[in-house]
Protein backbone atom coordinates (compact mmCIF):
# COMPACT_ATOMS: atom_id res chain seq x y z
CA UNK A 1 0.00 0.00 0.00
CA UNK A 2 2.94 2.44 1.09
CA UNK A 3 4.25 1.73 -2.32
CA UNK A 4 0.95 2.66 -4.36
CA UNK A 5 1.27 5.74 -2.40
CA UNK A 6 4.84 6.32 -2.90
CA UNK A 7 3.94 5.79 -7.06
CA UNK A 8 1.14 8.22 -7.10
CA UNK A 9 2.67 10.85 -4.90
CA UNK A 10 5.72 10.81 -7.71
CA UNK A 11 3.26 10.88 -10.99
CA UNK A 12 1.44 13.90 -9.05
CA UNK A 13 4.67 15.65 -8.77
CA UNK A 14 5.94 14.92 -12.18
CA UNK A 15 2.82 16.23 -13.76
CA UNK A 16 3.18 19.55 -11.62
CA UNK A 17 6.87 19.92 -12.87
CA UNK A 18 5.77 19.61 -16.56
CA UNK A 19 2.80 21.85 -16.18
CA UNK A 20 5.68 24.86 -14.38
CA UNK A 21 7.46 24.27 -18.04
CA UNK A 22 4.76 25.67 -19.69
CA UNK A 23 6.12 27.79 -22.36
CA UNK A 24 2.65 29.77 -23.37
CA UNK A 25 2.39 30.21 -19.01
CA UNK A 26 5.34 32.14 -18.72
CA UNK A 27 5.13 34.48 -21.68
CA UNK A 28 2.84 37.19 -20.53
CA UNK A 29 2.84 40.80 -22.28
CA UNK A 30 3.67 43.53 -19.61
CA UNK A 31 0.72 44.79 -17.24
CA UNK A 32 2.32 48.45 -16.67
CA UNK A 33 2.96 49.44 -19.81
CA UNK A 34 1.25 49.39 -23.08
CA UNK A 35 2.54 46.81 -25.81
CA UNK A 36 1.58 46.67 -29.45
CA UNK A 37 0.92 42.91 -29.08
CA UNK A 38 -2.07 44.57 -26.84
CA UNK A 39 -2.84 47.61 -28.02
CA UNK A 40 -4.66 47.65 -31.28
CA UNK A 41 -8.17 46.44 -30.40
CA UNK A 42 -10.58 49.51 -30.47
CA UNK A 43 -11.73 52.73 -32.18
CA UNK A 44 -10.46 54.92 -29.53
CA UNK A 45 -6.83 52.87 -29.74
CA UNK A 46 -6.61 53.99 -33.49
CA UNK A 47 -8.11 57.86 -32.49
CA UNK A 48 -5.48 58.12 -29.65
CA UNK A 49 -2.70 56.67 -31.51
CA UNK A 50 -3.59 59.46 -34.54
CA UNK A 51 -3.86 61.68 -32.00
CA UNK A 52 0.10 61.69 -31.89
CA UNK A 53 0.47 63.19 -35.95
CA UNK A 54 -0.85 66.55 -34.86
CA UNK A 55 1.47 66.32 -32.14
CA UNK A 56 4.36 66.01 -34.01
CA UNK A 57 2.81 68.50 -36.96
CA UNK A 58 3.61 71.23 -34.11
CA UNK A 59 6.83 70.87 -34.70
CA UNK A 60 6.92 73.23 -37.72
CA UNK A 61 11.03 73.08 -38.56
CA UNK A 62 10.30 69.60 -38.60
CA UNK A 63 6.81 68.64 -40.31
CA UNK A 64 6.09 71.96 -42.28
CA UNK A 65 2.47 70.89 -43.30
CA UNK A 66 0.50 72.84 -41.02
CA UNK A 67 2.61 76.33 -40.26
CA UNK A 68 1.65 78.90 -37.93
CA UNK A 69 2.26 77.01 -34.37
CA UNK A 70 5.12 79.26 -33.33
CA UNK A 71 5.10 82.97 -32.41
CA UNK A 72 7.39 85.37 -30.93
CA UNK A 73 10.73 85.18 -31.92
CA UNK A 74 10.51 82.41 -33.95
CA UNK A 75 7.98 83.20 -35.86
CA UNK A 76 9.97 84.70 -38.51
CA UNK A 77 10.29 80.83 -39.81
CA UNK A 78 7.26 79.24 -38.82
CA UNK A 79 4.67 81.54 -40.70
CA UNK A 80 2.96 81.80 -44.05
CA UNK A 81 3.15 85.42 -43.59
CA UNK A 82 7.23 85.08 -43.39
CA UNK A 83 7.30 82.18 -46.21
CA UNK A 84 7.19 84.52 -48.47
CA UNK A 85 10.34 85.93 -47.93
CA UNK A 86 11.25 82.85 -50.28
CA UNK A 87 9.40 84.91 -53.13
CA UNK A 88 9.44 88.54 -53.83
CA UNK A 89 6.30 88.69 -52.71
CA UNK A 90 8.11 90.20 -49.10
CA UNK A 91 11.53 91.78 -48.66
CA UNK A 92 12.80 91.22 -45.23
CA UNK A 93 15.99 92.73 -44.17
CA UNK A 94 16.50 91.49 -41.12
CA UNK A 95 19.58 89.56 -40.16
CA UNK A 96 17.00 87.17 -39.13
CA UNK A 97 15.75 86.84 -42.60
CA UNK A 98 18.86 86.20 -44.07
CA UNK A 99 17.84 82.41 -44.70
CA UNK A 100 15.19 83.72 -47.10
CA UNK A 101 17.57 86.33 -48.77
CA UNK A 102 19.88 83.83 -49.73
CA UNK A 103 17.62 81.50 -51.55
CA UNK A 104 15.55 84.52 -53.02
CA UNK A 105 18.86 85.89 -54.63
CA UNK A 106 19.98 83.17 -55.78
CA UNK A 107 23.15 82.75 -53.55
CA UNK A 108 21.96 79.74 -51.26
CA UNK A 109 24.52 76.73 -51.53
CA UNK A 110 24.71 73.09 -50.88
CA UNK A 111 24.01 73.06 -47.08
CA UNK A 112 26.08 70.46 -44.77
CA UNK A 113 22.63 69.59 -42.50
CA UNK A 114 19.25 69.92 -42.53
CA UNK A 115 17.69 73.46 -42.92
CA UNK A 116 14.38 74.91 -41.95
CA UNK A 117 11.79 72.44 -43.52
CA UNK A 118 14.65 70.30 -44.50
CA UNK A 119 15.47 67.02 -45.35
CA UNK A 120 13.56 65.84 -41.86
CA UNK A 121 10.87 64.96 -39.64
CA UNK A 122 11.08 61.30 -41.66
CA UNK A 123 9.84 59.69 -38.05
CA UNK A 124 6.84 61.42 -38.91
CA UNK A 125 6.18 58.84 -41.73
CA UNK A 126 7.56 56.18 -39.76
CA UNK A 127 4.67 56.25 -37.17
CA UNK A 128 2.49 56.59 -39.73
CA UNK A 129 3.63 53.37 -41.57
CA UNK A 130 3.57 51.71 -37.92
CA UNK A 131 -0.27 52.56 -37.62
CA UNK A 132 -1.11 51.42 -40.93
CA UNK A 133 0.59 47.90 -40.42
CA UNK A 134 -1.79 47.87 -37.38
CA UNK A 135 -4.95 49.35 -37.92
CA UNK A 136 -6.63 45.97 -39.27
CA UNK A 137 -5.43 44.17 -35.57
CA UNK A 138 -8.25 46.24 -34.35
CA UNK A 139 -11.89 44.56 -33.83
CA UNK A 140 -14.27 46.85 -35.42
CA UNK A 141 -16.01 47.34 -38.67
CA UNK A 142 -14.16 48.22 -41.94
CA UNK A 143 -15.74 51.99 -42.20
CA UNK A 144 -14.89 53.00 -38.74
CA UNK A 145 -11.47 51.48 -39.61
CA UNK A 146 -10.89 53.56 -43.13
CA UNK A 147 -11.23 57.18 -41.09
CA UNK A 148 -7.97 56.55 -39.34
CA UNK A 149 -6.48 54.83 -42.46
CA UNK A 150 -7.67 58.08 -44.56
CA UNK A 151 -6.49 60.14 -41.85
CA UNK A 152 -2.78 58.37 -41.69
CA UNK A 153 -2.54 58.62 -45.12
CA UNK A 154 -3.30 62.24 -45.67
CA UNK A 155 -0.83 63.19 -43.73
CA UNK A 156 1.74 60.80 -45.22
CA UNK A 157 0.43 62.12 -48.62
CA UNK A 158 0.56 65.69 -47.39
CA UNK A 159 4.56 65.19 -45.47
CA UNK A 160 5.65 63.63 -49.09
CA UNK A 161 4.27 66.13 -51.31
CA UNK A 162 6.00 69.04 -49.69
CA UNK A 163 9.06 67.12 -49.30
CA UNK A 164 9.01 66.61 -53.52
CA UNK A 165 8.31 70.61 -53.97
CA UNK A 166 11.88 71.11 -52.19
CA UNK A 167 13.75 68.11 -53.15
CA UNK A 168 12.36 66.41 -56.20
CA UNK A 169 12.95 62.79 -55.76
CA UNK A 170 12.65 61.54 -52.54
CA UNK A 171 12.65 58.00 -51.05
CA UNK A 172 9.02 56.74 -50.72
CA UNK A 173 8.67 54.71 -47.94
CA UNK A 174 5.25 52.75 -46.87
CA UNK A 175 6.25 50.65 -44.20
CA UNK A 176 8.36 50.35 -40.87
CA UNK A 177 12.04 50.03 -41.62
CA UNK A 178 14.16 47.94 -39.13
CA UNK A 179 18.24 48.70 -38.41
CA UNK A 180 18.83 46.24 -41.06
CA UNK A 181 16.10 47.14 -43.64
CA UNK A 182 17.13 47.56 -47.32
CA UNK A 183 15.36 50.80 -48.18
CA UNK A 184 17.65 52.42 -45.16
CA UNK A 185 20.29 52.48 -48.49
CA UNK A 186 17.72 52.99 -51.52
CA UNK A 187 18.50 55.36 -54.06
CA UNK A 188 15.51 58.31 -54.15
CA UNK A 189 12.22 57.17 -55.60
CA UNK A 190 11.66 59.10 -58.73
CA UNK A 191 9.26 62.48 -58.28
CA UNK A 192 6.76 60.93 -60.52
CA UNK A 193 6.51 57.70 -58.77
CA UNK A 194 6.27 58.96 -55.54
CA UNK A 195 3.46 61.96 -56.26
CA UNK A 196 1.52 58.89 -57.64
CA UNK A 197 1.65 57.43 -54.32
CA UNK A 198 0.71 60.64 -53.10
CA UNK A 199 -2.32 61.31 -55.06
CA UNK A 200 -3.71 57.53 -53.97
CA UNK A 201 -3.13 58.61 -50.06
CA UNK A 202 -4.63 61.90 -50.77
CA UNK A 203 -8.02 60.42 -52.62
CA UNK A 204 -8.28 57.87 -50.08
CA UNK A 205 -8.54 59.84 -47.30
CA UNK A 206 -11.06 62.50 -48.96
CA UNK A 207 -13.20 59.46 -49.79
CA UNK A 208 -13.02 57.81 -46.45
CA UNK A 209 -12.72 60.72 -43.54
CA UNK A 210 -16.09 61.58 -42.26
CA UNK A 211 -17.55 65.02 -43.25
CA UNK A 212 -17.86 65.27 -39.46
CA UNK A 213 -16.53 63.41 -36.77
CA UNK A 214 -18.96 63.87 -34.26
CA UNK A 215 -17.41 65.13 -31.84
CA UNK A 216 -17.91 68.86 -31.67
CA UNK A 217 -14.68 69.89 -33.87
CA UNK A 218 -12.91 68.96 -30.69
CA UNK A 219 -9.58 67.84 -30.56
CA UNK A 220 -9.91 69.24 -34.11
CA UNK A 221 -9.39 66.37 -36.00
CA UNK A 222 -8.92 66.77 -40.09
CA UNK A 223 -12.56 66.16 -41.60
CA UNK A 224 -13.00 65.39 -44.95
CA UNK A 225 -13.70 69.23 -46.74
CA UNK A 226 -9.99 69.74 -45.18
CA UNK A 227 -9.00 66.23 -46.69
CA UNK A 228 -10.19 68.00 -50.01
CA UNK A 229 -8.73 71.50 -49.65
CA UNK A 230 -5.25 69.86 -49.28
CA UNK A 231 -5.25 67.50 -52.07
CA UNK A 232 -6.73 70.45 -54.11
CA UNK A 233 -3.56 72.23 -53.30
CA UNK A 234 -0.99 69.73 -53.98
CA UNK A 235 -2.49 68.39 -56.97
CA UNK A 236 -2.10 72.77 -58.23
CA UNK A 237 1.21 72.89 -57.44
CA UNK A 238 2.15 69.23 -58.69
CA UNK A 239 -0.19 69.94 -62.17
CA UNK A 240 1.36 74.07 -62.81
CA UNK A 241 4.81 72.37 -62.34
CA UNK A 242 4.61 69.72 -64.29
CA UNK A 243 2.90 72.12 -66.90
CA UNK A 244 5.56 74.41 -66.88
CA UNK A 245 8.82 73.23 -66.11
CA UNK A 246 8.68 69.22 -67.81
CA UNK A 247 6.32 66.08 -66.64
CA UNK A 248 3.80 63.84 -67.51
CA UNK A 249 -0.24 63.92 -67.09
CA UNK A 250 -0.23 67.88 -65.71
CA UNK A 251 -3.62 68.47 -66.77
CA UNK A 252 -4.89 65.53 -64.87
CA UNK A 253 -2.99 67.00 -61.76
CA UNK A 254 -5.05 70.31 -62.42
CA UNK A 255 -8.50 68.51 -63.01
CA UNK A 256 -7.79 66.62 -59.61
CA UNK A 257 -7.11 69.51 -57.96
CA UNK A 258 -9.93 71.88 -60.03
CA UNK A 259 -12.68 68.66 -59.04
CA UNK A 260 -11.77 68.63 -55.34
CA UNK A 261 -12.16 72.45 -55.07
CA UNK A 262 -15.36 72.29 -57.01
CA UNK A 263 -16.36 69.50 -54.03
CA UNK A 264 -15.30 71.94 -51.26
CA UNK A 265 -17.11 75.46 -52.85
CA UNK A 266 -20.19 73.32 -54.05
CA UNK A 267 -21.13 70.82 -51.45
CA UNK A 268 -18.89 72.42 -48.32
CA UNK A 269 -20.52 73.82 -44.92
CA UNK A 270 -17.71 76.74 -45.46
CA UNK A 271 -18.27 79.91 -46.74
CA UNK A 272 -16.00 83.45 -47.59
CA UNK A 273 -16.35 85.51 -44.74
CA UNK A 274 -17.34 88.99 -45.58
CA UNK A 275 -18.07 91.97 -43.46
CA UNK A 276 -20.11 93.47 -45.94
CA UNK A 277 -17.44 96.22 -46.91
CA UNK A 278 -16.05 94.72 -49.94
CA UNK A 279 -13.49 97.45 -50.62
CA UNK A 280 -11.79 97.12 -48.00
CA UNK A 281 -12.28 93.08 -47.38
CA UNK A 282 -9.38 90.60 -48.48
CA UNK A 283 -6.95 93.89 -48.93
CA UNK A 284 -3.58 94.38 -47.82
CA UNK A 285 -2.29 94.01 -44.58
CA UNK A 286 -2.29 97.50 -43.49
CA UNK A 287 -5.97 98.12 -45.05
CA UNK A 288 -7.33 95.18 -43.07
CA UNK A 289 -6.19 96.18 -39.76
CA UNK A 290 -6.91 100.48 -40.58
CA UNK A 291 -5.40 101.43 -37.48
CA UNK A 292 -7.08 104.79 -35.72
CA UNK A 293 -4.37 107.20 -37.00
CA UNK A 294 -4.77 105.86 -40.97
CA UNK A 295 -8.41 106.89 -40.34
CA UNK A 296 -6.98 110.61 -39.38
CA UNK A 297 -4.65 110.60 -42.58
CA UNK A 298 -1.38 109.60 -41.14
CA UNK A 299 1.37 109.59 -43.35
CA UNK A 300 2.51 105.52 -42.76
CA UNK A 301 6.26 105.79 -42.91
CA UNK A 302 6.17 109.27 -40.30
CA UNK A 303 4.19 106.93 -37.90
CA UNK A 304 6.53 106.27 -35.15
CA UNK A 305 7.58 102.70 -34.28
CA UNK A 306 6.92 102.45 -30.60
CA UNK A 307 3.36 104.34 -31.04
CA UNK A 308 2.11 100.84 -32.55
CA UNK A 309 1.05 98.10 -30.78
CA UNK A 310 0.97 94.16 -32.11
CA UNK A 311 -0.22 92.96 -34.20
CA UNK A 312 -0.92 95.96 -35.85
CA UNK A 313 2.81 96.59 -35.55
CA UNK A 314 4.10 93.21 -37.15
CA UNK A 315 1.99 93.48 -39.89
CA UNK A 316 2.71 97.20 -40.53
CA UNK A 317 6.03 96.57 -40.55
CA UNK A 318 5.68 92.85 -42.22
CA UNK A 319 3.77 95.24 -45.04
CA UNK A 320 7.27 97.46 -45.16
CA UNK A 321 9.20 94.24 -45.94
CA UNK A 322 11.12 94.53 -42.52
CA UNK A 323 10.69 93.04 -39.13
CA UNK A 324 10.19 94.94 -35.85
Amino acid sequence: MKNYKLIAGSLLLATVLLGACNDEFLERFPLDEVSNETYWNTENDLATYNNTFYHMALNDENIPIMHGHNNGFASHRHSYWFLDGLADNLAPNHPRHTFYQRIRSGREITPTGPQWFGWRGWDFVRAINIGLENYPNADISEAARNKYVGEARLMRGWFYAQKVMMFGDVPWVDKELNIDSEELFAARTPREEVMANVLEDLTFAAEHIPNDWGDGNAPGRVNRWAALAIKARVCLNEGTWRKYHGGSNAEMWLREAAEAAQEVMENGPYSLYSTGDPENDFNAYQRILRPEWESRGDDLEKVPAGYLHQPRAELLFLYRGCHP
